[in-house]
C-alpha cells in the first residue's frame, strides 16, 4: 500500500476486495460510473463515483465516495458531492483513506467526526442531525485496527457511513 499513491488505485484494491465478497450473492461492485451530477458548477456533466454497490438487478444498493484526507475543503467537496449521485439519497459510505502517522489516528478520527462534519455545509434538507451520530468501530470489531467506523443521520432519514482507514498502520 506504501507504494500506491492515487485514489482511484485505492478504489481499485477496494472494489476488488468488495467484488469476491459479494458477487456470491449476484450483487456487483462498479467503479467510476457516471451518473447523477458532477461536484462542479457544469451541470451537463454527470459525476463519476467512485464505487458503487449494485443487487442482481443492476439497480443501486449504495454509493461510494473516496478521498485522501489532507484538509476541510476535499472533505467538504467529497461529502456534498455524493448528494447527486442517486436520486434515492437513503445510504451513502464516505471513504476516509488516511496517510497520516498511525499514532495520531485516533486523534484524526475524532476530529474527523467531531470538528470536520459539524462544519460542513450539506444541501438543502440534508443537515447533520447532531445528536444521531452512531459510533460503529467497535460493532465491526475495529477497536484495536487501522479502521474507524461511524454512521451520521442527515435530513429526513438519510445514512452516511463513514469509514476511516489508516494506510500507515505500521508501529514503531
Amino acid at each position: 500500500l506504501k507504494d500506491v499513491r492515487l485514489e482511484d488505485k485505492y478504489n481499485d484494491i477496494v472494489q476488488l476486495a468488495l467484488d469476491a465478497r459479494i458477487s456470491q450473492w449476484g450483487w456487483q461492485v462498479k467503479d467510476q460510473s457516471r451518473g447523477g451530477s458532477s461536484g462542479s458548477q457544469d451541470s451537463t456533466n454527470p459525476g463519476e463515483r467512485d464505487i458503487i454497490i449494485c443487487d442482481s438487478n443492476g439497480s443501486i444498493l449504495i454509493v461510494c465516495e473516496a478521498f485522501i484526507w489532507s484538509n476541510f475543503n476535499i472533505a467538504q467537496a467529497h461529502i456534498t458531492k455524493n448528494f447527486n449521485y442517486t436520486h434515492k439519497r437513503k445510504n451513502f459510505i464516505i471513504l476516509i483513506y488516511d496517510k497520516r502517522l498511525y499514532r495520531n489516528f485516533d486523534k484524526n478520527w475524532n476530529n474527523y467526526k467531531i470538528t470536520t462534519l459539524q462544519k460542513i455545509k450539506y444541501p438543502l434538507g440534508f443537515d447533520l442531525k447532531k445528536s444521531k451520530w452512531k459510533e460503529l468501530t467497535s460493532r465491526f470489531g475495529y477497536k484495536s485496527s487501522a479502521i474507524r467506523v461511524g454512521c451520521s443521520i442527515h435530513g429526513k432519514g438519510t445514512k452516511i457511513f463513514h469509514i476511516m482507514v489508516n494506510l500507515n498502520y505500521s508501529l514503531k
